[in-house]
């Protein structure tokens, strides 16, 4: 493949000259790489004001289309009601959990302490929310 040598305004409006040793094209971009560069790199064929070296290469209508993007976005409340779904879920319901003066119950003990033989685990509970007052 020959050199194609071009002058390329960036999206920033910087003017510059490019001399790609090894490029392609399709309808939309030109991707190449310098003797320079390690990693290719792509250039939007709009914004090429002059080839310099290697114009009877380029395929111009000839080239094959540009990838298509596909943007499947998902609104974000669907994308979160996924998620909650895929959450495993406890084996024991909050609602089953309150008990009648706003606490919770929970049959684990602090996992710190090791219960000793015979001797039973401390419930351990927590404020689902606060008590209720009764203002009569």
């Amino acid at each position: 493949m020959s050199t194609l040598k071009f002058s390329y305004r960036d999206a920033k409006g910087d003017l510059s000259q490019r001399e790609l040793i090894q490029w392609s094209e399709n309808s939309v971009y030109i991707q190449g790489r310098s003797a320079s560069d390690t990693f290719p790199k792509t250039y939007r064929k709009d914004r090429i004001i002059e080839v310099l070296l290697g114009a009877e290469l380029l395929l111009n209508e000839a080239a094959p289309p540009s990838p298509s993007l596909q943007h499947n976005r998902k609104q974000p409340a669907l994308v979160a009601s996924e998620a909650a779904s895929r959450t495993p879920h406890p084996k024991m319901s909050p609602s089953r959990m309150k008990s009648a003066n706003g606490l919770a119950y929970s049959p684990f003990t602090n996992l710190k302490s090791q219960p000793q033989k015979n001797r039973p685990c401390r419930p351990v509970f927590l404020f689902l929310h606060p008590p209720s007052k009764n203002t009569t």
